[in-house]
């Protein structure tokens, strides 16, 4: 079970990964991953602790698969959010 921690920051919103040393890294490449559920449950944990300090909202688990190229989310999902979203705008703005 390869996951990383995912969530949009507070104060923008902008999509983060929980990195190694528990910070938070719009950089998909930088994100910690884990490795078995018993490491998932832990890093959700940080997560939802960081959720509860107001640092970022939505923190949950993205399946990933980790290859040459590097780490890939394995929903469309959540690549399109790994690569910074769609690059639309409401009309009259």
């Amino acid at each position: 079970m390869q996951c990383v921690v995912s969530a949009n920051k507070l104060e923008d919103g902008v999509v983060v990964y929980l990195t190694a040393d528990d910070e938070w890294s719009p950089e998909i490449h930088l994100a910690r991953v884990t490795n078995s559920e018993d490491e998932a449950v832990v890093a959700l944990g940080i997560g939802e602790n960081a959720e509860n300090s107001g640092i970022v909202i939505g923190a949950c688990l993205v399946d990933v698969e980790i290859s040459s190229s590097g780490i890939r989310p394995k929903i469309m999902k959540e690549l399109i959010r790994a690569g910074g979203g769609p690059t639309c705008s409401p009309k009259g703005l």
